[in-house]
């Protein structure tokens, strides 16, 4: 026979309470440990939650400055190594062309045009990057190709060179064709924005302006040389040797002078990506101090809350240990 020492609901009414709110605050503990933070934290200050709610409305703002400033500085450094592409093919074409001259043999012209044939796709593809669902060189149309495919390239050129018979018609027609506003570059093959420069915000009122497109001048003078010298490859005007080593050199000469240009056009990105690096750092600055803030007012004492978290499991270890001996409880250990 086993009996309470009440002898009503009310013992095991008490009990469960108790049991309950030792859980509870076990819980409750657990949580602060864990996290570092206090669970209630209305009650730990008083109610007064004001600074608490600004200090986190600014943490959110910091911290979607640091998402944009890394977006932003990643796309940049995409577009850097874009350009460096391009740089380094046009510096593989220079070194190329430049040996070729009046006295090159049939099969030095060839081996020269065939890779300014074959360098006419690499640099159209490259002008066509993307970082993610954007293509870098377009301006603002981030959502579709920069420049045409190669085959609509040399398509158009085969047919405004129609009619040349010279070196310097070939020279005249291709400057015409790229360089011209309105020309056949500009119409047929650029397919990019032709606005401002694309601007992305970087913090709070400020923005970092990126104007690097696909139909930049210097890349417009790399292209065309390159398209010069496939001309030869192209077979779209039949020219003697002399005047296709003409093309071929002319060719060369262009690609060394686009060289300023283009460095430009890297420099001018170099300082974007400095002042994305400067916003970067302010950003995550402001959310270091605003999370130490932060802290202050609602971070947890790990030893006082694992101090009073072992009291509690002792506590309750202690309820349960006398819970079970009052059930056990009989007539005879009673008397």
């Amino acid at each position: 026979m086993t009996l309470s020492s009440i002898g009503d609901m009310r013992q095991h009414l008490a009990m469960t309470r108790n049991t309950t709110q030792l859980k509870i605050r076990m819980n409750t503990l657990t949580d602060a440990l864990s996290s570092g933070e206090i669970r209630d934290k209305v009650r730990a200050m008083g109610g007064e939650t004001a600074r608490l709610d600004d200090i986190d409305r600014h943490l959110k703002l910091a911290d979607s400055h640091l998402r944009a400033t890394v977006g932003t500085a990643q796309k940049l450094g995409m577009t850097q190594q874009v350009l460096g592409s391009v740089d380094d093919i046009r510096n593989t074409l220079t070194q190329a062309f430049l040996p070729v001259s009046a006295t090159s043999t049939d099969v030095e012209r060839a081996a020269a045009a065939s890779r300014a044939r074959v360098s006419v796709g690499s640099i159209l593809s490259q002008l066509n990057s993307r970082y993610g669902d954007e293509t870098l060189l377009a301006g603002n149309a981030t959502d579709r190709a920069a420049v045409a495919d190669e085959a609509t390239l040399m398509a158009d050129i085969g047919a405004a060179l129609a009619g040349a018979v010279t070196a310097q018609d070939v020279i005249d027609t291709i400057d015409a064709y790229f360089d011209t506003p309105g020309g056949g570059f500009e119409t047929n093959i650029y397919t990019g924005d032709t606005g401002g420069p694309v601007e992305r915000p970087i913090g709070l009122n400020e923005t970092v302006r990126i104007d690097a497109r696909a139909d930049d001048p210097s890349l417009r003078s790399i292209l065309g040389a390159t398209v010069m010298a496939a001309v030869v490859d192209a077979g779209y005007v039949a020219l003697s040797g002399e005047e296709e080593s003409r093309l071929i050199r002319e060719a060369g000469t262009r690609m060394l002078t686009a060289a300023k240009p283009l460095a430009d056009m890297r420099g001018r990105l170099a300082g974007a990506e400095q002042l994305v690096e400067e916003a970067r750092v302010r950003a995550q600055a402001s959310e270091a101090a605003f999370t130490i803030a932060r802290n202050e007012l609602v971070a947890a004492d790990p030893h006082e809350t694992a101090t009073e978290l072992q009291a509690v499991q002792t506590q309750l270890e202690t309820h349960y240990v006398l819970t079970a001996r009052l059930a056990r409880l009989s007539l005879t250990e009673y008397i």
